[in-house]
């Protein structure tokens, strides 16, 4: 289907914030696949890099949220802090997740509906 290394379009990706938490990222981006797999419910899914600066800059904007570890320090859970932690210092806006769906091809996004209501379309015309 796409091949790692490929350099696609994708609209609203998703990223891992700077607390761990999911931000999707506003627009269209080229990014480059990284990783894929198949899942049987939700279909084929990607990890992808971000290409350009701009696109890196708006999404560390996106993602960086008024949090710090800091503020989950006295949670209850103490793994939460842990892992909050481990995320802000982990944090790459350029990094993104998206799912077939997300993939734009020439001016629409990629879906097995589009082919299925195209096939419709052309049954009843």
């Amino acid at each position: 289907m796409y091949d790692i290394g490929q350099i696609i379009k994708v609209e609203n990706p998703a990223i891992t914030n700077n607390v761990g938490g999911t931000t999707h990222v506003r627009g269209i981006f080229k990014v480059k696949i990284t990783d894929s797999w198949h899942d049987y419910e939700t279909g084929y899914r990607f990890i992808g890099q971000l290409i350009n600066d701009i696109d890196i800059e708006q999404s560390r904007k996106s993602g960086t949220t008024k949090y710090t570890p800091e503020d989950y320090k006295n949670c209850p859970n103490k793994n939460l802090y842990n892992s909050t932690l481990e995320a802000y210092n982990n944090f790459n806006p350029a990094k993104v997740y998206f799912s077939e769906n997300d993939i734009i091809i020439g001016r629409k996004k990629h879906s097995s509906m589009y082919a299925f209501t195209s096939k419709l379309e052309h049954y009843f015309a």
